[in-house]
């Protein structure tokens, strides 16, 4: 069996919240300047796909925002929003534009940048190959463990699923040799720059594979780093301390969202943590049914950054009881 074999196995449609939806108008207007564009992209992070766009439409890519990250390794639709000139002046917003895996329709004008807040939910296609009747009879047997009972219409029918943070979330500890967050919370931020920039991983490629290794072999040759390295946004941290500047300094001159992602990364990864203690909890020891205790009632799935538990649906009923909808 394969999962996500290319990218358009794994679609991710992006709905924006009613409010949001009714914010958007055909015209720019006073207060109403902010251009909004549906942008598709495949084979592309976000990240990589807003400069792409912002250099197409010949703005700066900080004027572009966005209600949320959405997987490289997918064809996804988003949303993307433009702020006006300095002067006011709506940024142009009409028609299609695109390039290499990606294209990007405007679709109006709203008053404010994006962010996560606008976001009703992700809508994901998955498509599944060489699957076995074995394997189908696995996933429509957990499917029914996770299943609650209820009526068709009832606000308590449906799949009782944990939503953990998948490893794409995880992209800056890929090295598997520590939190960067972590190290930033402790202030020790020579370990912290250390793990976002010179610690080599297994999957590394091009230009992050020679800058990974050559600033860890060369660990302390500022000088000799800020001048060889290959010339990227991540350089400028060695740039700092070959000026004399402290381990701080320079991984605050790392790119934002380097920083940003670094410390994302680690609250998810503790709140995958916590939800593992709460499945263990709600799936390990309903009231009614000691047999379950040591873990029976759940169902575990290793992954590299922690196991996934995921409590089957009737011991939640029965340990929450039935009004846990409404908790």
């Amino acid at each position: 069996m394969t999962i996500r074999r290319q990218p358009d196995d794994f679609v991710v449609r992006e709905h924006l919240t009613t409010a949001a939806l009714d914010r958007i108008r055909p015209e720019p207007a006073p207060g109403h300047a902010h251009a909004v564009f549906r942008l598709t992209k495949a084979s592309l992070a976000t990240p990589e796909a807003v400069s792409k766009f912002a250099r197409a439409l010949g703005v700066r890519t900080q004027r572009v925002s966005y209600a949320g990250l959405k997987d490289k390794h997918a064809r996804t639709v988003q949303h993307v929003a433009v702020e006006p000139e300095p002067t006011g002046k709506p940024p142009r917003a009409t028609g299609l534009i695109g390039g290499e895996a990606w294209e990007a329709e405007a679709i109006g004008f709203t008053d404010a940048p994006l962010s996560a807040e606008a976001i009703e939910a992700n809508e994901f296609t998955i498509g599944v190959t060489d699957l076995s009747r074995e394997a189908s009879d696995e996933m429509a047997r957990r499917a029914d463990a996770f299943w609650t009972e209820g009526e068709a219409d009832s606000d308590r029918a449906g799949l009782l699923i944990v939503n953990y943070f998948g490893d794409q979330r995880f992209g800056g500890a890929r090295h598997r040799q520590g939190w960067i967050g972590r190290a930033l919370i402790e202030g020790d931020f020579e370990s912290a720059l250390r793990l976002a920039v010179a610690t080599p991983a297994r999957k590394d490629a091009g230009r992050v594979r020679v800058f990974t290794r050559m600033a860890a072999e060369r660990w302390g040759d500022w000088p000799g780093l800020a001048r060889d390295l290959p010339l990227c946004p991540e350089r400028r941290a060695f740039e700092a301390l070959a000026d004399g500047g402290d381990f701080k300094r320079a991984f605050v001159s790392l790119p934002y969202f380097t920083q940003q992602m670094a410390v994302e990364a680690y609250q998810s990864y503790l709140w995958n943590r916590a939800a593992a203690l709460l499945a263990e909890r709600l799936g390990g020891a309903p009231q009614n049914a000691p047999a379950l205790r040591g873990g029976a009632g759940v169902i575990r799935t290793p992954d590299p950054f922690g196991e996934m538990v995921f409590p089957l649906a009737w011991t939640v009923e029965q340990t929450l009881g039935p009004d846990w909808p409404a908790l």
